[in-house]
C-alpha cells in the first residue's frame, strides 16, 4: 500500500529475527497536505468500482 500511496518512508531500523529470518521495520508518514495534493493522480491508481467509493469517504 505505499507504494500505491505514496507515502514518505522516514526511517528504517533493525527488527530483529523472527522464524529465523531477519525483518526490517520500516516507517512512513503520509501529511494530509500531500493527500490534498495526490489524492486524484492516487485515485486513478485503483479500481474503478473502489474509486468510486472514495466519492462517500468523508473525514471528521
Amino acid at each position: 500500500m505505499h507504494k500505491v500511496f505514496e507515502y514518505e518512508q522516514v526511517s528504517l531500523e533493525n527488527g530483529g529475527q523472527r522464524n529465523g529470518q531477519q525483518f526490517a521495520i520500516l516507517h512512513y508518514q503520509y501529511e494530509l497536505k500531500q493527500w490534498l495534493l495526490k489524492r486524484e493522480t492516487i485515485l486513478q491508481k485503483l479500481p474503478k468500482n473502489i474509486r468510486n467509493l472514495s466519492n462517500d469517504i468523508q473525514f471528521l
